[in-house]
């Protein structure tokens, strides 16, 4: 009897001794997570990227809907980003270079001036932190002092506008230009840009008589727009290249103003909903579309690189050109 319950014991024994790794007897314990943490050879989990970026914030619908678009595109990216908005290039740079002390894995930037940031993408460099460049550039342009640049071409943007006029003008014209920030320190690359593009495409019979930064806002644009027909009032002015919607807008309404509505012609660049409706009501004659919606690609950019692959170093994005018929098309889905 006692040899007998002697190996019922030890057949328990046994059994607890082979199921030691999954816990006691009758229990099923994982620990795996925990083997997975020891030794030379342990998976360590991939940690989640945070990316910093330097935005320039809401100013226009058009940049309201870009850094919408990027910010969700890298949170469906799986990675955190630091979204950090300023107009101001001091506070950008201040910005920058939080991140850099804050080890971020990757720095988006949007520049509100083009100069002024050679010192501080040289020390994002030294600390090897990848930066891209989104929708407007640096100057001077050295490439060696980003990664990759995204964005539509602003320079093709300003030959179509030319482009536009000189079809509807062939005989010759007259007009103004509303331009952003062009010169000086904050000067910014997107207007210096799609000024570059109207001046090489437009036609030597086509004369821009004066021009006026219109700090891409409708209410500058209206006054700028006033002060110009007020000066030049004695001539036969037929065409605004505003540089953006907003500043077309206001255009428009100062040009509606002077009843001369059915006398002057506008064109902008961006292609939000208030341009395109506006374009369809007969208060714009052409937008030429600067697309925002990037984001997906840069966010396909910025994780090719933290994986070790090589990008383009310039990326543009693809844009149209909208006129009354294919804006009414277009306005049902229009997304920003």
């Amino acid at each position: 009897m006692k040899k007998k319950l002697f190996a019922i014991v030890t057949a328990i024994v046994v059994g607890c001794g082979v199921l030691f790794g999954m816990g006691a007897c009758g229990q099923v314990t994982d620990t795996s997570a925990a083997k997975a943490g020891t030794g030379s050879s342990a998976v360590k989990p991939k940690e989640t990227p945070i990316v910093g970026y330097a935005a320039i914030g809401p100013e226009t619908a058009w940049r309201t809907a870009n850094e919408k678009d990027v910010q969700n595109a890298f949170k469906e990216a799986g990675m955190d980003l630091v979204y950090m908005p300023s107009g101001e290039h001091k506070e950008q740079v201040a910005t920058v270079e939080k991140f850099i002390r804050d080890k971020v894995s990757a720095i988006l930037l949007s520049p509100a001036q083009s100069a002024g940031w050679e010192a501080t993408l040289k020390t994002a460099k030294a600390a090897s932190i990848p930066v891209f460049l989104l929708d407007r550039t640096i100057s001077p342009d050295t490439a060696s002092l980003y990664t990759a640049k995204i964005g539509p071409s602003n320079t093709w943007a300003g030959r179509l506008a030319a482009t536009f006029i000189n079809k509807a003008y062939p005989k010759g014209a007259k007009g103004f230009m509303l331009e952003g920030p062009v010169t000086g320190a904050d000067a910014a690359s997107s207007a210096v840009q799609r000024t570059q593009g109207w001046d090489k495409a437009i036609d030597d019979n086509i004369a821009v008589v004066d021009s006026a930064e219109g700090d891409w806002s409708t209410e500058t644009a209206i006054k700028q727009t006033k002060a110009l027909l007020e000066k030049y009032k004695d001539d036969d002015i037929s065409f605004i290249f505003a540089q953006n919607d907003e500043m077309g807008l206001g255009a428009s309404e100062a040009v509606a103003a002077e009843g001369l509505s059915d006398t002057i012609k506008i064109v902008t660049i961006d292609g939000t909903k208030a341009g395109l409706k506006a374009l369809v009501a007969g208060k714009l004659a052409s937008v030429i579309e600067y697309n925002p919606l990037f984001g997906a690609k840069a966010a396909s950019l910025v994780s090719a690189t933290l994986d070790g692959k090589k990008v383009a170093k310039s990326t543009v994005v693809s844009s149209q050109v909208f006129t009354p018929e294919s804006a009414a098309d277009e306005l049902p889905t229009r997304k920003y």
